[in-house]
This record gives structure tokens, C-alpha cells and sequence, in this order.
């Protein structure tokens, strides 16, 4: 197993940054789509291991729903979006203009919703990683599931023929008053990826400073 790389505090500020600004632009798109205020916000970003992803959602026998998406480019890799099952009803309510607490099961057509906030969330989250590292990469269409957590994963991870044993997860909260709905946001890449993400972290810092 690969040896995960430890962020430090300057490292974890600059990503967590970043993803605000995928966020931000997040909220802009989506409002436009449902035609009202939807903040995205990201409180929380971390390094962790994939095997920990189903604990953090509850355990590896937690119901959920999955939106995951293949990178490709200079790098290549994978980006799963995740909710707990009901919290993704949640958000399908948001998404539809639906009285919370409508949606109790998933139709097609939640799916569908479901699809068109997850290729809004993964393109401006990845926009703002490639404008910050120079890279191009390019994103598929999400697939979208609902089952246990860790058979979403497992999924992912045969289908993406994934190597790495780590990812970048960042926790990501769509407001919309009255409610606030938490969700994971996994960027799946190899050790020399992130390894690359870190080192121009610190050639960017270190442009500030001098400039």
C-alpha cells in the first residue's frame, strides 16, 4: 500500500481555497438552474484512506446514493459525490422545488436531477483545480447509484480500474433556508498526483511571497 501523504496546514488551507472557489462557482450555477438561492459551502477537507470513505459515511452497510465520474487528461483519475440515501432525498426536494420531506424514493427523474447537479458540482470543482495546477483534464458524464456505501465504492472502484488507495475528501453543504444537506465529495488520484498538487501548491506560495 502506498503511503499516504500527510497535508500540512498551508497545503490543507490552499486546497480547502480552491474547492471554495469550485463552490462558489457551484452556487451560481446551480441557483441558475432551479431558479433560487442554493449555497454550496465546504467546511471541511482531508487526505484519507479509500477503505475509511464507508466508515465516514456511517459504516460500509449505510444506505446511500453515489454520483462518480472519470477524470482524464494529464492525469487520470476518478470523482465521487456522495450522500447518505436520505439526505439525497433532501436534496432532490431542494433541487425540484418539493415541500421537504416529499421525495421518499428515488424515481428516474430524481436520478436525472440528481445527475445534473452532480456534472454542475464535479465541472466547477475540477475547473478550479485545473486553473490552479495548469493541467487539462476532462471529466465523463456521472453514472448515479443507490445502495450500501461500500458496495458504491467497490463499484467505482472496479469500474474506474483504480489504483490509488487514497483520496481527497471534502465535505460539502447545500443550504437553502430552511435546510442545510451535507454530502462527500471524493477526488480519487494517485500518490504522485497529489504529490504534484502539493509541490505546486508550494511553487504558487512561494510566487506570493517573492512577488
Amino acid at each position: 500500500m502506498e503511503k499516504v501523504p500527510r497535508l500540512t496546514w498551508l497545503e490543507r488551507d490552499a486546497l480547502r481555497e480552491i474547492a471554495s472557489i469550485g463552490a462558489g462557482n457551484a452556487t451560481t450555477a446551480l441557483s441558475k438552474l432551479v431558479k433560487r438561492r442554493i449555497d454550496v459551502v465546504v467546511p471541511r477537507l482531508s487526505l484519507v484512506e479509500l477503505r475509511s470513505i464507508p466508515e465516514v459515511m456511517g459504516g460500509p452497510e449505510k444506505m446511500a446514493t453515489a454520483m462518480y465520474s472519470r477524470i482524464t487528461g494529464d492525469t487520470s483519475g476518478s470523482l465521487v459525490v456522495l450522500f447518505e440515501r436520505e439526505s439525497s432525498y433532501l436534496v432532490v426536494d431542494i433541487l425540484k422545488g418539493n415541500a421537504l420531506g416529499t421525495t421518499k424514493t428515488l424515481t428516474p427523474e430524481d436520478f436525472k436531477s440528481l445527475e445534473e447537479m452532480a456534472v454542475i458540482l464535479s465541472r466547477t470543482f475540477l475547473v478550479a483545480l485545473t486553473d490552479f495546477l495548469g493541467l487539462k483534464l476532462e471529466i465523463s458524464d456521472p453514472g448515479v447509484a443507490s445502495d450500501m456505501v461500500k458496495s458504491l465504492m467497490d463499484t467505482v472502484l472496479t469500474e474506474f480500474a483504480i489504483k490509488s488507495d487514497y483520496a481527497m475528501l471534502i465535505k460539502v453543504e447545500f443550504e437553502s433556508p430552511p435546510v442545510k444537506v451535507g454530502g462527500h465529495f471524493a477526488l480519487i488520484f494517485d500518490v504522485t498526483t497529489i504529490d504534484r498538487i502539493t509541490k505546486t501548491i508550494h511553487e504558487k506560495l512561494g510566487e506570493k511571497r517573492t512577488g
